[in-house]
């Protein structure tokens, strides 16, 4: 009986464990990764998922090429300053109207936009 208990024991710390161990192998943010999924029933959360996914994968691309250089200090900055006010609405407001929705992401695809422009027209102005 002993060695039952202590095998199911064994068998959930290591279940318990598991998870952890993906999430430090893969040096993911797990919020990041759940985010999504937290309102997905309604149909705000869903568009508010769909932003901020937007969103983080837009300020990467911008940080990346931001990095290697391909856009200038300048542009960066722009860049950054209009993601955040996207940012800012989606952390701090409470409802995401349709209304809002369309405004934010007319935003993101502005700064997509001329982002795109700016690395496939060498139009980025190097300091």
């Amino acid at each position: 009986m002993r060695r039952v208990t202590l095998g199911v024991c064994a068998g959930l710390a290591l279940a318990l464990l598991a998870p952890t161990g993906v999430l430090a192998q893969r040096d993911d943010d797990w919020y990041r990764d759940v985010r999504p999924f937290l309102d997905k029933n309604t149909d705000e959360g869903s568009r508010r998922a769909r932003l901020w996914q937007r969103f983080i994968q837009l300020r990467s691309d911008v940080r990346t090429a931001d990095r290697h250089g391909d856009i200038s200090l300048k542009d960066a900055d722009n860049y950054y300053n209009r993601l955040d006010k996207v940012g800012r609405f989606l952390r701090d407001d409470r409802h995401l109207s349709n209304h809002e929705y369309d405004r934010r992401r007319r935003d993101l695809d502005h700064v997509d936009q001329d982002f795109h422009r700016a690395l496939d027209h060498g139009y980025a102005r190097r300091n």
